[in-house]
């Protein structure tokens, strides 16, 4: 019996996503971080883009995939409220809050699974951080080419903020674009070195034809666009575990005394 090799390839969905990027000649070298808010999950990663006489690797630092999609938010909001999770009529209310363009940010009622959000992304930009070697705060991470801007950074004037790049069906939903974005200022995300945050759509591959669907809604695309490049033609992945964590420098100890523990000498 002869056996045909599969055009088939099995890739976690986040990992697709991360393809249908990497594969289009416009993506350059860099640091990247990219959410994908689906349904039932939310799904997150840093990567860094490599190109090497010609052949694409993608180093995978850090990714973490949560419970903390569209449908799954609207259902934990209805339980907190007492409702049941399956009360189609009112999942389709909130799930319609949840998904607007614009949301409230002082609705205190969405304060818990905006936290539950922020923690998220802190965890994989923060486990994402101590796999890279390179001063995020210093160094211009990304090629900052045209892209559709979702929400400026407008914190630490002066350094070039670090675009997250949002996909998914969830995309253009104002409540996971303000948390995502707040993430910084709400976790003090400077403090382990991260630069300031600024969410962007996903590059739109040049000559791609999408025929009859509107290149606005590409970001509902990404994860087919990705499974679809053929066997053995994708770039080489590298995953989180071939990757140590970067090494903090101790302060280097002087050999002048210290005023408070020797302030007996200098009375």
């Amino acid at each position: 019996m002869k056996f045909r090799l599969s055009e088939c390839q099995a890739y976690p969905e986040i990992a697709a996503a991360v393809l249908s990027f990497a594969t289009s000649r416009s993506a350059a070298e860099g640091v990247y971080i990219y959410f994908d808010v689906g349904g039932g999950t939310l799904d997150g990663v840093v990567f860094a883009l490599k190109r090497r006489q010609g052949e694409v690797e993608i180093n995978f630092y850090s990714g973490e995939v949560a419970a903390l999609g569209v449908e799954w938010l609207a259902g934990e909001f209805l339980g907190k409220r007492g409702h049941a999770r399956d009360d189609l009529s009112r999942l389709s209310e909130i799930r319609d809050v949840i998904l607007a363009p614009v949301f409230d940010t002082m609705d205190a009622e969405f304060e818990p699974l905006t936290t539950k959000v922020q923690s998220l992304v802190h965890r994989v930009v923060y486990k994402g951080n101590r796999k890279d070697p390179v001063d995020w705060r210093e160094a211009a991470l990304q090629h900052h080419a045209e892209v559709r801007t979702l929400r400026r950074s407008t914190s630490d004037e002066g350094l070039q903020p670090m675009r997250i790049f949002i996909g998914g069906g969830g995309m253009n939903s104002g409540f996971y674009q303000s948390a995502l974005e707040g993430t910084y200022s709400a976790r003090k995300m400077h403090q382990f070195g991260c630069p300031p945050l600024e969410l962007a759509g996903v590059p739109f591959p040049p000559g791609f034809d999408l025929r009859s669907i509107a290149t606005k809604d590409y970001h509902r695309f990404l994860i087919a666009f990705g499974l679809s490049v053929p066997f053995g033609e994708g770039p080489e992945i590298r995953l989180p575990s071939r990757f140590k964590d970067v090494e903090i420098e101790k302060p280097r100890e002087s050999n002048i005394p210290d005023y408070q523990n020797h302030k007996d000498i200098y009375g």
